[in-house]
């Protein structure tokens, strides 16, 4: 029998501790995803280890979960810590990498060219 991945089984723990908290706390996913400012179906994706929130700072869905949760990141992100130093890592580096200055030149020139369409004719 082939053994199950480590990410995939990260996201199984991480979510049977969502889903535990959750209940012992007696609240509703709704309740929950309002907390966050996320939709009830992504508390869902959570607690079946579809998903797991990025823990970037006061403001992330990680961290407001566990606000929400009364829970330490630790606790809820702990099975996780070799996955987090390894795969988030890498995640997390390529969206945090800053584009090449050809790129960065060349999404400014889009974004202006957009910004500059002429106004449209007035119908009145």
């Amino acid at each position: 029998m082939p053994r199950p991945d480590k990410q995939t089984f990260a996201h199984l723990e991480f979510a049977k501790r969502v889903k535990m908290r959750r209940e012992s706390l007696g609240l509703t996913r709704e309740q929950v995803a309002n907390a966050i400012g996320v939709k009830p179906s992504t508390v869902r994706m959570y607690e079946t280890g579809r998903r797991i929130p990025l823990l970037l700072g006061p403001l992330s869905d990680g961290s407001l979960l566990c606000d929400a949760l009364k829970c330490e990141a630790n606790w809820l992100y702990r099975f996780n810590a070799e996955w987090m130093t390894t795969d988030l890592m890498i995640e997390l580096r390529r969206q945090m990498t800053p584009l090449p200055a050809e790129k960065r030149a060349a999404k400014r020139a889009k974004t202006k060219r957009g910004a500059r369409k002429a106004p449209s004719p007035d119908l009145a």
